[in-house]
């Protein structure tokens, strides 16, 4: 394995690593002290500077409640993986919410273009997404109080229907 696949993954493992911690409600120094380590190794870990040890990965995976291998495959762009974490993400929703995403990826599969440019941020507001007019997604949208605009590209438009 190269270099720069090796710091590609050991970034991506340090991005889950500070996610599962945020998701925690710790602080770098939290995790550290529960570690015992310095905050700043806390740090070179989230950031894929430093390289994860196995002993250290099963401790991760303890201290935040999850299996060693969702710290090694979040973010990965293995299909295989990213099911996966699509699977454990489906089974927190509601059947209604589970039919949402799956109307979602089928309007993007359809669609000329790859998932960014369907879902892709409008200008610099990284908050506003465009959707596609699927019904199931427009009456989600009505129960929510976010600020969606709710164009999409032609499309996607008609795969929706």
């Amino acid at each position: 394995m190269s270099k720069s696949t090796t710091d590609a993954w050991s970034a991506r493992i340090g991005q889950a690593i500070a996610r599962r911690r945020a998701a925690a409600n710790m602080t770098q120094e939290q995790l550290a002290e529960k570690l015992d380590i310095g905050s700043e190794a806390v740090s070179r870990l989230e950031r894929g500077v430093a390289s994860l040890s196995v002993a250290r990965l099963f401790q991760l995976s303890e201290l935040f409640g999850c299996d060693t291998a969702d710290l090694l495959t979040e973010g990965s762009v293995r299909t295989g993986d990213q099911a996966r974490e699509l699977e454990q993400l489906l089974n927190g929703l509601s059947g209604e919410d589970r039919e949402l995403v799956l109307q979602v990826v089928k309007t993007v599969k359809c669609s000329a273009g790859p998932l960014r440019s369907a879902f892709m941020p409008r200008g610099a507001c990284q908050s506003r997404w465009r959707l596609p007019a699927h019904p199931l997604l427009q009456r989600r949208l009505r129960r929510s109080s976010s600020t969606v605009d709710q164009r999409a590209p032609a499309s996607c438009a008609e795969s929706a229907r």
